[in-house]
């Protein structure tokens, strides 16, 4: 990759929590730096408090530097900031837009006759 090209790291997977605290504590992603950081099904999974105070980190850091984030979740507003905290939640609808996803579950067989 040349010098200066945007990086895209995707955390993708049903446990971002647990991919979060693994790269974390291996110094391994520099989550705060990247370009566009993707974390996908965020609040899937049990926490701990350490896993939470990275996340906000990480968002918090995010925000202050103006850089992008895309997070996914299948959780509503109330269930998400219940899982990974309202604060976390407070800063991500500050500079995030929230877009709605209607349709049916692609993981879920159709029965449609």
């Amino acid at each position: 990759m040349s010098k200066g090209a945007a990086k895209l790291y995707v955390v993708p997977g049903s446990h971002p929590c647990a991919v979060v605290e693994v790269a974390l504590r291996m110094k391994s992603i520099p989550f705060e730096r990247v370009d566009l950081l993707q974390i996908d099904d965020v609040g899937a999974e049990k926490t701990s408090p350490w896993v939470l105070e990275q996340l906000y980190a990480i968002v918090n850091a995010r925000y202050e530097d103006e850089r992008s984030v895309i997070i996914t979740t299948n959780l509503e507003r109330e269930d998400l900031a219940e899982q990974i905290n309202e604060r976390t939640v407070s800063r991500l609808e500050e500079m995030c837009e929230v877009l709605p996803l209607f349709g049916t579950d692609a993981r879920r067989p159709s029965y449609d006759v």
